[in-house]
């Protein structure tokens, strides 16, 4: 009802319109009318007005309508007027002396019309933040008059079309943040009045046109960045020498920096990164002096950074990271007084950081990491530092005095160097800090109760891998906005303060492989954040499926393994199974065997067992094998055969186990090395400990866990298994060299009984008597031939 009661009025008006009003301008305001009229929240927009001025006059008196002395309609501004609808009734034809059609930041939808050609008047075109989409319509190119053209953020695709090149006036071109596709149309080298270009964030693709280069007497602004151009960067760039902004970051550029960039004189912002560009960073770069930003990271660039660097002393932004940049920092950056942020992460310089980087008094951002630096950081470096990253070189030495009294420090990485001192006496308290990695370096000392409890902002601390000693400071927990606590891989003292409670923003913790002792507070479960706690390899040393193993020392000074088995809660279990277990164990305290770790003496209780072992310090093989590759090497061939003959400490403990308990499961054991029949009989027998060494003899061999070779294995024929042992190259850890004959001999003997473990049917397993004498045999051929 409403709807038809508008288009009545608007009927209504354009008779009066016509009977009062010269032709021209009654023709304007009916066209603007009718507009309005299809407008979906014309109430709700500023031009509602439009009705009643109509009724007044001309269409001078509509809001966002400004005329010309002779009454023609030379200006429409409705920015962000809250419009929403299509210009497919929009009055092209009747606006002929428009110069500025202005309706950016509304919601306009659908197409740009074809008619927009008709105004032939126009010096500025804006359709910025709209929702128009579909493609710029040819048509455009008429509009010889047209100075700036903005159809920023909208929704258009298709290519720019060619015609875009006919606009001989226009001085600003903006279509950026939209779908745009296909190439950038050469004819835009003809705008020769362009000064400021602004196509980046689309979808543009194919060669930079070489014919840019023409615009060398008024183009300043190139902005052609986050598309898909790909090709060399046009050695013709060279001539825009009033260039003072070149963005083009964010593409698919390759090939060299041409040595023509070197003459655009009038440069301030120069930005290539994320590109595939190559070859070395050409020195005429250096004599562009009036350079404040020059961004080359993330490409392949590769060579020294040239040492005229040190012209460019208007320079306040440096990022060079991500590159195969090789070489020393010149000493002549320190001449750069001006730079705030300098990036130099992820290459592969190398050699000592220049003392006279210590100049750079403005300097908020330092990020040196992942490159092959040596020596000592200067001793004055901090000015005004936030960021400083220098993580995984080879730096060494203490840090700089000049930390201690460096309060301005935001974020900190100095992780994975070989820097020493103390861990609390080298530092100082630092107001703003919020983020401090001192991992894996060889820091000592204890951790200050005072210093860094004096810092209220941190978030992150990590001095994980460092030779820290003493206890964990209560006054630690005074800290509401710390997230991350990695104190692991220390030789930390003490029981874990119950003040961690209180960090409740607490995400990450991390004290394992420390001496830590004690009861792990309770309290910690109200830490309702934490995602990763890590407490293992403090006094607790190894886990398995039958119960967890303690490192602890006698009054006597013997250290021991100390197992506490997982035995059943229900405490219905009879006085009789209890007897079977003291006996069992009692058997195995006798056993005398190269191969079976020694069991010294047993402690059982109602609801707990204990079995004590001699200690045995070099780590699981599991975590032995999961080594980066020169860890796993030192597991040669020899040493390989001689852990499938390795010393056993579970052996028998499975009948030590409750018939009823929850270890008569699939769970009784280390999940991927279980015998397959535990989840149907619930039977633990010796064939189950046969079928786990038959696995675990494989990962030897292959440097990880079998997986489904231990399936195909399991269900193989003797004949099957020999065609394994023929394709032995295909099991082999790769990390290591080809075994020599004997060896392989060998380890073709190991992968045979390994076969016959891993029978589905354990009753066709060999008992491991019989796989120790096979083992045995096969060694003794083999240290027979090597004597022969």
């Amino acid at each position: 009802m409403a709807e038809w009661q508008s288009s009545a009025a608007v009927s209504l008006l354009l008779l009066l319109l016509s009977a009062f009003i010269p032709p021209a301008a009654s023709e304007a305001a009916g066209g603007l009318l009718r507009w309005a009229s299809t407008l979906h929240n014309l109430p709700q927009s500023n031009i509602s007005t439009w009705p009643r001025a109509a009724a007044n006059g001309s269409p001078c008196n509509f809001v966002g309508v400004s005329c010309s002395a002779a009454g023609d309609v030379v200006r429409l501004n409705l920015t962000n007027s809250g419009l929403n609808g299509t210009l497919q009734a929009f009055p092209f034809s009747s606006l002929p002396n428009l110069t500025h059609l202005e309706l950016s930041v509304n919601l306009l939808t659908g197409s740009i019309p074809p008619e927009i050609g008709l105004l032939a008047n126009l010096v500025d075109l804006d359709f910025s933040l709209n929702q128009l989409s579909g493609r710029i319509p040819p048509e455009i190119g008429r509009l010889a008059n047209l100075q700036v053209l903005h159809i920023v953020e909208n929704r258009l695709t298709g290519a720019i079309p060619d015609e875009i090149g006919r606009l001989e006036s226009i001085t600003e071109l903006a279509l950026y943040e939209n779908r745009l596709t296909g190439p950038i149309p050469s004819s835009i080298g003809n705008l020769t009045k362009l000064a400021r270009l602004y196509l980046y964030s689309n979808e543009l693709s194919g060669p930079i046109p070489p014919e840019i280069g023409h615009l060398s007497t008024a183009l300043t602004e190139l902005f052609i960045d986050t598309n898909q151009l790909s090709g060399p960067i046009p050695a013709s760039f060279g001539n825009l020498t009033k260039l003072t902004t070149f963005f083009i970051f964010d593409n698919n550029l390759s090939g060299a920096i041409p040595d023509e960039i070197g003459n655009l004189e009038s440069l301030q912002y120069l930005s290539l990164h994320t590109n595939n560009l190559s070859g070395s960073i050409p020195p005429s770069l250096t004599r562009l002096n009036s350079l404040i930003l020059l961004h080359l990271y993330s490409n392949r660039l590769s060579g020294p950074i040239p040492p005229g660097i040190g012209n460019l002393d208007s320079l306040a932004d440096l990022e060079l990271s991500d590159n195969r940049l090789t070489g020393t920092v010149p000493a002549s950056i320190g001449n750069l007084q001006n730079l705030e942020i300098l990036f130099l992460r992820v290459n592969n310089l190398s050699g000592s950081i220049p003392d006279s980087i210590t100049n750079l008094t403005k300097l908020t951002v330092l990020q040196l990491d992942t490159n092959n630096f040596t020596g000592d950081l200067p001793d004055t470096l901090c000015g005004g530092i936030q960021n400083l990253t220098v993580h995984s070189n080879n730096f060494s030495g203490s840090v700089p005095t000049s930390f201690k009294n460096c309060t301005t420090f935001i974020r900190v990485r100095l992780e994975d160097n070989q820097f020493t001192g103390n861990i609390s006496e080298d530092f100082g308290i630092y107001p703003n800090l919020q983020y401090l990695d001192l991992s894996r370096n060889n820091f000592h000392g204890e951790v200050s109760p005072s210093k860094w409890v004096s810092c209220p902002n941190l978030a992150t601390l990590r001095i994980s891998g460092n030779r820290v000693t003493g206890e964990i400071p209560g006054p630690i927990g005074n800290h509401p906005k710390l997230q991350a606590l990695d104190l692991s891989s220390n030789q930390l003292v003490g029981q874990i303060p119950l003040e961690l409670a209180n960090l409740t923003s607490l995400v990450k913790l991390q004290l394992s492989g420390n001496q830590l002792s004690g009861p792990i507070p309770l309290e910690i479960r109200s830490l309702t954040k934490l995602d990763s706690l890590q407490l293992a390899s403090n006094r607790c040393i190894g886990r398995g499926g039958y119960g967890t193993v303690y490192r602890a020392t006698l009054p006597s000074g013997i250290i021991v393994a100390v197992k506490k088995l997982n035995c059943s809660d229900d405490s219905s279990e009879d006085d009789e199974s209890h007897k079977e277990f003291l006996r069992e164990v009692e058997a195995l305290t006798e056993i005398r065997h190269r191969n079976i770790v020694k069991l010294y003496g047993f402690c059982s209780q109602s609801n707990h067992s204990f079995l004590v072992y001699e200690y045995l310090d070099r780590g699981s093989l599991a975590s032995v094998l999961s080594q980066d590759n020169s860890g796993a090497r030192e597991l040669d061939w020899g040493k390989r055969l001689n852990i499938v003959r390795a010393k056993v400490a579970d052996f028998g403990t499975a009948k030590l186990l409750s018939s009823d308990s929850s270890n008569w499961t699939t769970q009784a054991g280390t999940r991927g090395y279980i015998a397959p029949e535990l989840a149907y009989t619930m039977r633990v027998t010796e064939k189950c400990d046969v079928y786990s060494f038959g696995v675990v003899a494989l990962e030897v061999i292959r440097g990880s866990h079998p997986g489904e070779l231990v399936l195909s294995l399991a269900s193989s024929t003797e004949e099957e298994a020999a065609a394994a042992v023929v394709s032995l190259d295909d099991l082999l850890d790769r990390r290591l060299a080809r075994p020599v004959p004997g060896f392989r001999q060998e380890l073709e003997n190991v992968v045979r009984i390994a076969a016959l473990c891993l029978n589905v049917d354990p009753q066709f397993r060999p008992e491991m008597r019989l796989v120790c004498e096979m083992l045995s045999k096969g060694h003794k051929r083999k240290v027979t031939r090597g004597r022969q």
